[in-house]
């Protein structure tokens, strides 16, 4: 009878004691600094990617949503040339401080070149000043010339309600009418309440528009909702240099809520 041979042979050796027992004992920390020094550089670059976010706007106090874009044919004759966006803003402004005890809070208006065309650049005239009567720069018939503000402005509470005007008379520097030059795919922010507007030192929001003035108590159990219609109408007589497109048309602003504490 043949003898059968064994495939493989178990051999138990009796266990060692270690050698570096202080190293042994150090593995498992090692672990665990590695895995603290991995996220280390995670949480370092989250903090800095905060504050970079958060040093682009620091004086924003609220933003309302873009409006829908509404394109322009003139310059090339494309449907999707010169497409623009807008939406309104409240900050408060750079140059706040000047007086004790007010911050100039503004109204902005933020004007953005959305169109599918990744060249050229885009002209909009826009007019922040009010309506004004032009009465010696008659028109065609001889009758005075009226130019309308490119802005206008609404309040309405919580329910929709328009917010009357405040009385009162104001000093300050005015609005004009410039020339934009939008390049493609940038932003450019035109301040819209005169130059005098602000909080006072009681907490009241003083909101001086060319055509409009409100003010919103510091305290109050209303909300606020500010919007506009946003319309630009460029003079004739306005060249149009080559790689240029001149966009007129009208924009409807969706309402930016007014932050107010509440009693």
């Amino acid at each position: 009878m043949a003898r059968s041979v064994p495939l493989f042979r178990l051999r138990f050796t009796p266990a060692r004691p270690a050698r570096f027992p202080s190293r042994v004992a150090q593995a498992q920390p090692r672990n665990q600094r590695s895995h603290t020094m991995k996220i280390i550089p995670f949480l370092f670059l989250l903090f800095t990617s905060e504050c970079c976010f958060s040093a682009v706007d620091t004086n924003l106090i609220a933003a309302g949503d873009w409006s829908a874009p509404v394109g322009s044919t003139q310059g090339f004759g494309f449907p999707n040339r010169g497409t623009l966006r807008g939406r309104i803003l409240l900050a408060e402004s750079p140059k706040s401080g000047g007086s004790p005890g007010w911050h100039d809070i503004a109204v902005y208006l933020e004007l953005q070149e959305c169109s599918d065309l990744w060249d050229g650049d885009m002209d909009v005239y826009c007019n922040m000043m009010p309506t004004v009567t032009l009465a010696a720069h008659p028109n065609a018939q001889g009758r005075e010339t009226i130019q309308p503000a490119g802005g206008q402005w609404e309040l309405h509470d919580g329910s929709g309600r328009p917010v009357p005007g405040s009385p009162g008379a104001f000093s300050g520097g005015r609005l004009g009418s410039y020339w934009m030059t939008i390049p493609t795919d940038s932003t450019v922010r035109l301040r819209a309440t005169c130059y005098c507007g602000g909080k006072d030192k009681d907490g009241r929001l003083h909101i001086v528009l060319p055509n409009n003035y409100w003010q919103i108590p510091s305290r109050s159990t209303k909300d606020y909702f500010l919007s506009c219609t946003f319309t630009v109408v460029p003079p004739t007589n306005h060249i149009v240099e080559a790689g240029h497109c001149l966009w007129q048309g009208t924009l409807v602003l969706p309402p930016l809520k007014i932050p107010v504490q509440r009693p």
